[in-house]
């Protein structure tokens, strides 16, 4: 059974790829003190079929926020899952959540808040494992979006499967049921 207390939470400085401050907790979860852990350690603990995965989803990550405007770095955060060794030689399987502290005048992020929880181990990491999280409507944002699909179009088809209808959309989002029906057209 595990504790619900098992995690611990870092500071990652993005601009000198260090880690500014640590909880004393990482001893609970993984056995190492706060002084032993540095961001060359924590790659290093990453289980190794892991690997690839963190790193595609620290890719995903960075193509989204490439994307986001100033203000919206604040928004969003990201969870994924993998396992990672404790200091007894063991792996254990932690989901890492995080989101944006700071960010520089061009919108890059400079420091992150990372969470890590240890977790249940699966024998399959679930399909949907990556999220990202839209902290405002408080729910994971759609980030399949293989058809292009703009904004407003997304949140129109986000309200549709919800099993709104065309004149409750337009209320909702303050458009004519007109251009509800133009981007209801546009997402067929």
């Amino acid at each position: 059974t595990l504790n619900k207390n098992e995690s611990y939470y870092f500071i990652y400085n993005c601009q000198i790829d260090e880690v500014d401050y640590i909880s004393d907790a990482v001893f609970d979860v993984l056995g190492f003190t706060p002084s032993q852990i540095t961001v060359e350690k924590a790659f290093q603990q990453i289980h190794p079929e892991d690997l690839a995965y963190c790193k595609s989803c620290e890719q995903e990550v960075i193509n989204i926020s490439n994307k986001l405007r100033y203000k919206e770095h604040y928004q969003y955060s990201y969870q994924y899952s993998y396992r990672v060794r404790t200091s007894e030689d063991c792996y254990i399987t932690i989901l890492q959540h995080y989101q944006t502290l700071e960010i520089d005048d061009d919108g890059h992020m400079l420091k992150t808040l990372v969470l890590h929880q240890r977790i249940a181990d699966y024998s399959e990491r679930p399909a949907d494992d990556f999220k990202v999280f839209d902290k405002l409507k408080n729910r994971p944002v759609n980030i399949s979006n293989r058809y292009n699909l703009t904004k407003r179009e997304v949140e129109i088809l986000n309200l549709a499967q919800k099993g709104y209808k065309t004149n409750e959309i337009a209320e909702l989002l303050f458009l004519s049921i007109h251009t509800v029906n133009t981007h209801r057209k546009n997402i067929l």
